[in-house]
């Protein structure tokens, strides 16, 4: 064989080897896929010097690698010699990576997520969070929920979200398949950049935890995305608020969207009972009542000042709840041992999947004091008043034990105590309110408007409520109703204006007055809504003009009949002139008619 056969055939081999792999690396290319994380960390709290691990799962082709990240910073881990990572090979494409955390430290708070890689890209979790139990617990930090920590809610760039149900209502009633479909899409102004197009969509249950799969963007992207989660048969548990999540290639650049599901039937709270104002000695016990009805039955949490976490971290504090039946439940909240630290304002906050409900106020006071000298007296005043009407005179003594006083009328101590219209309430007492108007029962018209006066006495100064048809929730100003209150001397003037009434608007009202040593409510007042009465009406404009029924009658009717002449007259006239019109017409036609037949006879 010659040389020059022998360097043909070497070149042909090399040039056939440089193809191989060629052939190779685009193989490895086109089965390379994008990676899915399949289970992400999760928050976590634990004690000092306790351990901990974090899981996350990815799959991919080739099967990726999964590194750590600590507060974004990719070697804050590496330092760490209390830290083991482990890896897990599940299958030829999934891999478990775990992040052992020995002998926790305060330095160890924050912020962890994984990172998986392969040929084909990156996959970057979401953020979990890393706490101390003891700040857990003593209320100063609260695990935040894993569902979109890693949304900016102040960025621009971000998908639009529009979610669809099917069946498509929201009251579902229980072993019903439910399919939630989020669509989402590039605003139209960032649809030219493939960068900005959605590349995933997350679902979230009412838990706030990961639902269904991770629906990712394939080779080929579409414009809009779709991603559906499918609910074969809705569970009790299943009800609630369900969240979308869809983001593009940026981090942190994504937009929730939430549905609520509710059951079939749901019915809103009402607290019918709501708990009471308490006074007790020190190291006493204390029991506020709450009870609420609803559909599905509601639970009841309590709240002290305006601090739903006050009453968590009190050991003295116990909470039963009691089960009166399907719909209706009764929350007891027992406080032992009562402290000075216990005062304060108290109310129930009832929930279910239809909304919420929250109580009135109830205070606790501290029925014990210290011996006291009396520091000042206030002295009544003088009153003028009408006849029939409550007069309320005040004396405040400061003193301990709480002091007895008697009143004198007319230089005579025990006078007013043998009135039957008189009674004595001590300083602090609510007086008995009173609606004041000219009739008890109110006649109006559609249309008109109506106010309603409710004047209070009390010390302290009460707070006011109208209530209509005793019905549990209240009436509540809003653009046609609205409420109004003055403070003139020992009473306070209280007023609900109407707009414009309906027939819906009649019924029977009552104002209910409160302050911290009880309520009072007033007598009804019934406000009947009629329709227009032209008679009424008639006999209204005859005392306004002074003239009787009988001359209004005889001036309408010749009124009446003056128009009737006149336009019957215009009416004649118009006649006249169209029947000329007529005849003009009718005479031109002949005369048109006759020169046409003499130029006839001229042409023959």
């Amino acid at each position: 064989m010659t040389g020059r056969v022998k360097k043909k055939r070497k070149i042909e081999k090399k040039q056939l080897y440089q193809q191989s792999i060629t052939s190779c690396q685009n193989e490895i290319l086109i089965r390379a896929q994008n990676i899915q994380i399949i289970e992400y960390p999760k928050n976590q709290s634990a004690f000092i010097n306790s351990s901990l691990i974090f899981n996350c799962t990815a799959t991919g082709h080739p099967r990726p690698t999964i590194s750590w990240v600590k507060n974004d910073d990719p070697q804050a881990l590496q330092t760490n010699p209390r830290v083991e990572e482990k890896v897990i090979l599940l299958d030829n494409k999934t891999v478990r990576s775990q992040l052992l955390l020995t002998g926790t430290k305060m330095e160890d708070i924050g912020t962890y997520h994984c990172v998986a890689h392969n040929s084909a890209g990156e996959r970057v979790s979401t953020v979990s969070y890393l706490l101390t139990e003891d700040l857990v617990m003593s209320g100063l930090l609260n695990l935040p929920q894993a569902a979109g920590m890693n949304c900016n809610t102040k960025l621009t760039i971000i998908p639009d979200v529009e979610i669809s149900i099917n069946p498509p209502r929201q009251e579902l009633s229980v072993g019903t398949a439910v399919n939630l479909t989020c669509t989402a899409q590039p605003r139209s102004i960032d649809a030219g950049y493939y960068d900005r197009w959605t590349e995933y969509i997350q679902w979230y249950d009412p838990q706030d935890k990961p639902a269904g799969y991770r629906c990712v963007q394939g080779r080929h992207m579409v414009l809009k995305h779709r991603c559906t989660l499918m609910i074969e048969k809705l569970t009790a548990d299943q009800l609630g608020s369900y969240t979308c999540e869809a983001g593009n290639g940026y981090r942190a650049h994504c937009r929730r969207e939430s549905v609520e599901i509710r059951p079939e039937g749901a019915q809103n709270i009402q607290i019918i009972e709501y708990p009471k104002n308490q006074s007790a000695f020190i190291n006493s016990s204390v029991t506020f009542n709450c009870t609420a009805t609803g559909h599905p039955r509601p639970t009841i949490s309590w709240v002290k000042n305006d601090d739903p976490h006050a009453l968590q971290t009190n050991a003295r504090v116990e909470e039963k709840v009691i089960l009166v039946d399907n719909k209706t439940v009764r929350s007891q909240l027992l406080l032992k041992g009562t402290k000075m630290e216990d005062i304060g304002k108290y109310n129930c906050v009832a929930n279910n999947s239809a909304g919420e409900r929250v109580s009135r106020v109830s205070f606790l006071l501290k029925e014990d004091l210290d011996l006291q000298p009396v520091q000042n007296v206030e002295d009544p005043t003088n009153q003028s008043a009408v006849v029939s009407f409550t007069v309320t005179f005040i004396c405040t003594a400061k003193i301990h034990p709480k002091p007895s006083i008697s009143c004198e009328g007319g230089n005579d101590r025990h006078s007013t105590q043998s009135t039957p219209g008189t009674n004595f309430h001590p300083s602090g007492t609510q007086t008995v309110t009173q609606v004041v108007e000219d009739r008890w029962n109110l006649s109006v018209v559609i249309g008109s408007d109506v106010t309603l006066n409710c004047i209070t006495t009390g010390h302290p100064q009460s707070t006011v409520r109208w209530i209509k048809n005793k019905n549990s929730s209240d009436v509540q100003s809003t653009s046609k109703t609205m409420i109004t209150r003055d403070r003139r001397d020992q009473t306070t003037h209280f007023q609900l204006f109407i707009e414009k009434v309906k027939k819906e608007d009649g019924g029977k009202y009552q104002c209910a007055a409160s302050n911290i040593a009880g309520e009072k409510a007033s007598i009804e007042v019934n406000l009947h809504v009629n329709d227009l009465d032209l008679k009424s009406e008639s006999r209204t404009l005859a005392r306004r003009t002074g003239l009787s029924t009988f001359q209004l009658t005889a001036i309408a009717f010749v009124v009446s009949a003056s128009v009737f002449a006149v336009g019957a007259f215009l009416w004649d006239r118009r006649l006249l002139k169209i029947s000329k019109s007529i005849s003009m017409s009718l005479l031109r036609k002949s005369e048109r008619q006759s020169l046409e037949d003499d130029h006839k006879r001229l042409k023959r």
